[in-house]
C-alpha cells in the first residue's frame, strides 16, 4: 500500500510543491480546500493537472474539531503537513482586524489538527509551518532552533504559540514538527508577495504594458529561498525518528534590489532604475533585527540543503511570468 498523507492548503504555494514532490513518490495525497478557491489557488490546481496531479479534495473547516477530528479518524494519513494559514504580506496594507481575525484562525487550525491527531491518528507524523517572524522583534543577526523567540506581530506571536502546542503534543507522544521558514518564494505566490509583484511587473515594463510600478523598498534584506527545496526539507522532517524543529532557511540576506537587478539582466531592461517608484508607507512590517536563518540542523539532522540559488531563483521567477508557468 503508498503511504497516505494530507496536506492542508494543498493548492497554496508550499501545500502544491509538498503535493508535487510526494505525488512523485508514489504517496496516496489528500488535500485539504476552502469551500471556494482563490484565483491563485485555481491556476495552482489547473497547473498540477496538467502534469497528472490530483489529491483527493476535502472541504473541511479546520476550526471546527469535531470535523477535523472525522476526517483524521477516516484518513488515518501517514503524514500531515499543516501549510493552511491566512497571511499577512510585508508590503500592503492589513488592518489590524484582519490581523486579529488571522491569529484566532491559524491558531486554532493548529490546536485542532493537533489534538484530532492525538486522538483519532496518533500514528501520524506531522509537519507544521512555522514562521522566521517568531523572530520578527529579536536585535539577533542570525538566528537558529535556539533563539529565544520574540515578536511584535500577531502573525509572529501566533506562530511562537503554534510551535509551543507542538512541542507540548511531542511531550505528550506525537510526532511532530516544525518548520522555520525563512522567506521561500516561487511563481506560486499571490501577486501581493513582492518577489511576485517585481517578476511580473518587469516584464510588464519589457512589453511596455506599463510605464512603471510602485515598492515599498530596495534596501530591505530577505533570507531568500525557493520554496519547492524548502517542500523537500519538510518532507525529510517527517522522515526523522523524532519530530523537532528545523530552520529551513538560506542562511544568507540580498536586497530587493538585488531581486530587481536579476530580473532586469535576464529581460535585458535597462533603465528600470527610473521606473520603479518607492511609497515607504507600502511597508506594514517592522523588524527589529535581521532575519537571516542558520540552517546548520538542518544540514546535519536533515541532510537538507537549497538547491536553487538566489539568482537562480529570480531568474526562474522572471521567465516562468514571461510564458506563463509555475514551475
Amino acid at each position: 500500500m503508498p503511504k497516505r498523507a494530507l496536506i492542508t492548503g494543498v493548492f497554496g504555494q508550499d501545500g502544491s510543491y509538498l503535493c508535487e514532490l510526494l505525488s512523485g513518490f508514489g504517496y496516496s495525497v489528500a488535500g485539504v480546500v476552502r469551500k471556494k478557491l482563490s484565483d491563485n489557488s485555481r491556476r495552482i490546481r489547473q497547473y498540477l493537472m496538467t502534469k497528472g496531479i490530483e489529491p483527493s479534495a476535502h472541504e473541511t473547516d479546520l476550526s471546527d474539531y469535531a470535523a477535523v477530528a472525522k476526517l483524521l479518524d477516516a484518513l488515518r494519513p501517514d503524514e500531515l503537513y499543516h501549510m493552511a494559514a491566512m497571511h499577512v504580506s510585508s508590503q500592503g496594507s492589513e488592518d489590524e482586524l484582519f490581523e486579529k481575525s488571522a491569529f484566532e484562525s491559524n491558531l486554532a487550525a493548529t490546536l485542532n489538527i493537533l489534538a484530532a491527531c492525538r486522538k483519532a491518528s496518533p500514528a501520524t507524523r506531522v509537519v507544521l509551518a512555522g514562521s522566521c517572524l517568531i523572530y520578527d522583534d529579536s536585535d539577533t543577526l542570525t538566528q537558529d532552533e535556539n533563539t529565544p523567540p520574540r515578536s511584535n506581530s500577531l502573525y509572529g506571536i501566533a506562530k511562537i504559540a503554534e510551535m509551543s502546542l507542538a512541542r507540548h503534543y511531542r511531550s505528550a507522544g506525537l510526532h511532530a514538527s516544525t518548520a522555520i521558514l525563512y522567506n521561500h518564494e516561487s511563481s506560486r505566490r499571490p501577486d501581493g508577495f513582492v518577489t511576485r509583484k517585481i517578476a511580473a511587473n518587469m516584464v510588464a515594463l519589457k512589453k511596455g504594458r506599463i510605464a512603471g510600478f510602485t515598492l515599498g523598498s530596495l534596501d530591505a534584506e530577505k533570507d531568500w529561498g525557493y520554496a519547492g527545496d524548502y517542500a523537500m526539507g519538510m518532507y525529510l522532517m517527517a522522515q526523522q525518528p523524532e519530530g523537532g524543529e528545523f530552520v529551513l532557511s538560506s542562511g544568507t540576506t540580498r536586497t530587493i534590489r538585488d531581486f530587481l537587478a536579476i530580473c532586469a539582466e535576464e529581460l535585458a531592461l535597462r533603465g528600470w532604475e527610473d521606473r520603479v517608484r518607492i511609497d515607504a508607507t507600502l511597508i506594514n512590517r517592522r523588524i527589529a533585527g535581521r532575519l537571516r536563518g542558520n540552517p546548520g540542523k538542518a544540514s546535519a539532522v536533515l541532510g537538507w540543503k537549497p538547491f536553487l540559488s538566489f539568482e537562480d531563483l529570480a531568474r526562474l521567477m522572471v521567465v516562468n511570468e514571461l510564458k506563463g508557468e509555475l514551475r
